[in-house]
């Protein structure tokens, strides 16, 4: 590369049969004390069936309250219930949910996960989808690109 050339940019496209889960928004704002809720979303993902997050965060500044399924985990079904380990004392967090045989799998676009956390610590932080598994009504997995962690400001 000659000097003073651009850097090249690195390739964002995902890799092919993959599914973007991501955030929402990519940013969050808080007043100290209140809660404020997020959406973990997938795009345009096929045949899904199951699905599974890890989330990590400060501790000193948030505190996750509850987990619901999102829209797209719910549609066509009755309320799901997601299996939840929150873990506020080290800020970690593995969510599930899985539709039921007589709701079968589901596709589309919309929410996995609806989160609500609590603004504990005032500044700034961020939250991580540390890992996510998507996988379809036939039990095969489905290929993830997680996102960027999510920005979050609490006043």
């Amino acid at each position: 590369m000659a000097p003073g050339a651009p850097a090249p940019v690195p390739d964002q496209t995902p890799p092919a049969g993959s599914v973007r889960v991501g955030f929402s928004a990519p940013n969050l704002e808080a007043t100290m004390g209140s809660t404020a809720t997020i959406a973990l979303t997938v795009e345009n993902v096929a045949n899904l069936a199951a699905a599974t997050a890890q989330l990590r965060f400060d501790p000193a500044m948030l505190r996750l309250n509850n987990v619901i399924a999102g829209d797209l985990a719910q549609r066509n079904a009755a309320p799901l219930d997601v299996v939840r380990n929150i873990l506020n004392d080290t800020g970690q967090a593995d969510l599930a949910f899985r539709r039921g045989a007589t709701e079968g799998a589901v596709s589309g676009t919309g929410g996995l996960f609806t989160v609500v956390f609590q603004a504990v610590g005032r500044g700034t932080t961020s939250v991580t989808l540390s890992g996510a598994t998507l996988t379809s009504g036939s039990s095969a997995p489905i290929g993830v690109v997680t996102p960027a962690p999510l920005a979050v400001t609490v006043r």
